[in-house]
């Protein structure tokens, strides 16, 4: 594979890491800002590791620049690339996050944004009715790795809608400290191996987060 193809797959695969970083705290980048911003200093962070089979500086503009909603300041959208092939490839990226989005339900009428942080993924059985007076009420899985051993997989869900937030900074965490336990272990310049742990760390993470 080509330096810049390898750069547009990790880039699709990272775009959003701000999103989940945002919701506690990771030690190796500092979270503040959109989460695009978010997500280019997660970057940051691990140019050294990440530049050694990838195009760092182009990851970054891919993770920072993939909107195209003027809801985002120019700095991090795509159409304000100034060069015309980075924008296609940024615009590769913002497409293909667009259309993963749309699976999201429309948010109900008379109900607000949830809290970002805490809102946790409901199970799918929150939406079966058996009869009309009886309605299931609202639940959602804990914030745990899908790798833990030591404990009860975690493929039940609890009541309620929120997860506690040091449940959530403790995932978060837990998250950051495999990450950087990859640092030795990895061969950062066999791109076929970061993506396989990346991807595979990110499933075992990020399976209860919700869009």
């Amino acid at each position: 594979m080509s330096l810049e193809r390898n750069t547009v797959i990790l880039g699709a695969l990272l775009h959003d890491i701000g999103k989940f970083l945002q919701r506690g705290e990771f030690g190796e980048v500092k979270v503040s800002g959109q989460h695009p911003q978010v997500g280019a200093d997660f970057v940051s962070a691990w140019r050294n590791e990440l530049g050694r089979c990838v195009d760092v500086e182009l990851l970054k503009t891919l993770v920072q620049r993939h909107h195209e909603s003027s809801a985002f300041p120019a700095a991090l959208q795509v159409d304000a690339l100034k060069d015309p092939h980075v924008r296609a490839l940024s615009r590769l990226v913002s497409r293909a996050d667009n259309l993963a989005s749309s699976e999201r339900a429309p948010r109900e009428e008379g109900k607000g944004r949830q809290p970002y942080r805490t809102t946790s993924l409901a199970s799918i059985f929150d939406r079966v009715e058996v009869t009309r007076e009886h309605r299931p009420q609202p639940r959602h899985f804990p914030h745990k790795p899908l790798t833990d051993t030591r404990t009860e997989p975690p493929i039940f869900s609890r009541e309620g809608r929120e997860a506690d937030q040091t449940e959530v900074t403790s995932h978060i965490r837990a998250f950051g400290q495999q990450f950087v336990r990859m640092r030795d272990e990895l061969r950062w310049d066999d791109f076929d191996c970061v993506l396989t742990h990346v991807l595979s760390l990110l499933q075992a993470f990020t399976w209860c987060i919700p869009s």
